[in-house]
């Protein structure tokens, strides 16, 4: 189903022009070749299926920063010996003034966010206005309150200003030198897909795909998956009492990656950890949610960010806690 929101985007990114080089006309592509294949996709959208919808990346280099970031297969690559990642998730539709200031400080080369930045067009294009930055690269991966087709339409209009930011159900590998970043849009299960019909979905199959593309990206580098959904590996899916949140079969597909990184369960800021290079570790993304959390304690849950270093032999994380509103 094409709904008014893409329809719009096709129009306001000019869809029907003649090729440029910016990030806009970019992201008009991507989006008109995703609709060429919308008849091979079922409700809800399965949007992490790399067959048989072909790979898609952006027809022109995207410059974030001090990097470029050219195509290559199933995404965007670009040098550096280490790579900076900030994690995000739970906008909830709002704009938050301290996070650009945070993420410039932490000098990120690349920015994630995994999930529940918004319901609608409109609210997307709020808390991603918010996130977009000359300095870095925005990928959007859309969780489970995402409208797959809400979620385009809303990096299409900001792509268009010349934001660099690409859809994480489309870029799907991010090759950064120090690491390799997948990314894993929605959810396996339509029942936790508050979008329902128009969510994002995927199956086990998409999962072992994209695990597997980007472990033979990596070769002897970290390679990180970015998702909604939690894995059941490390301690970074545990909820009070010590309890396991994140799903097992998810956590036996990511068995060959470094570090996933996943939508925030209960909003407390990640644990720093240090270099993890042997077993699978799991972190929660910043929350950034703008409706208080309280910790067992009665405590506010301050909002956070999640840094993430990858270099070539190890990669390591730690929070940043964003000064009170």
């Amino acid at each position: 189903m094409i709904g008014p929101a893409i329809v719009a985007a096709l129009a306001g990114c000019g869809g029907g022009s003649a090729p440029k080089t910016h990030a806009g006309e970019a992201a008009a592509a991507a989006l008109v070749a995703e609709l060429d294949h919308a008849a091979t996709v079922t409700a809800p959208w399965r949007c992490a299926a790399l067959d048989p919808t072909p790979p898609v990346t952006a027809p022109t280099p995207i410059e974030a920063g001090g990097r470029r970031w050219m195509p290559a297969e199933l995404g965007l690559a670009a040098d550096g010996p280490t790579l900076r990642l900030a994690a995000i998730a739970d906008a909830r539709g709002v704009a938050d003034p301290r996070l650009r200031p945070a993420l410039r400080a932490a000098e990120v080369d690349l920015v994630v966010t995994v999930g529940g930045m918004g319901t609608t067009e409109a609210e997307l294009t709020t808390s991603l206005g918010a996130v977009v930055d000359p300095a870095w690269l925005t990928v959007a991966v859309p969780g489970s309150t995402e409208a797959w087709p809400a979620h385009r339409a809303a990096i299409a209009a900001l792509a268009a200003t010349g934001a660099p930011i690409v859809d994480g159900a489309t870029v799907r590998l991010l090759d950064g030198g120090g690491a390799v970043i997948a990314t894993l849009p929605g959810d396996g299960f339509r029942q936790r897909l508050a979008a329902d019909a128009e969510g994002c979905g995927h199956e086990l199959a998409d999962v072992v795909a994209i695990t597997t593309a980007a472990a033979r990206a990596a070769a002897d580098r970290p390679a990180v998956l970015a998702s909604p959904r939690p894995a059941r590996v490390g301690d970074g899916d545990r909820v009070a009492p010590g309890i396991h949140a994140g799903d097992p079969a998810l956590g036996a597909a990511v068995a060959a990656l470094a570090l996933v990184i996943h939508a925030p369960i209960d909003g407390r800021p990640a644990a720093s950890d240090g270099d993890r290079t042997q077993t699978t570790a799991s972190v929660n993304a910043g929350s950034l949610d703008p409706v208080p959390r309280y910790g067992t304690d009665g405590v506010v849950i301050p909002t956070s960010v999640t840094i993430v270093v990858a270099e070539r032999n190890n990669v390591r994380w730690y929070p940043v806690v964003l000064p009170d509103r």
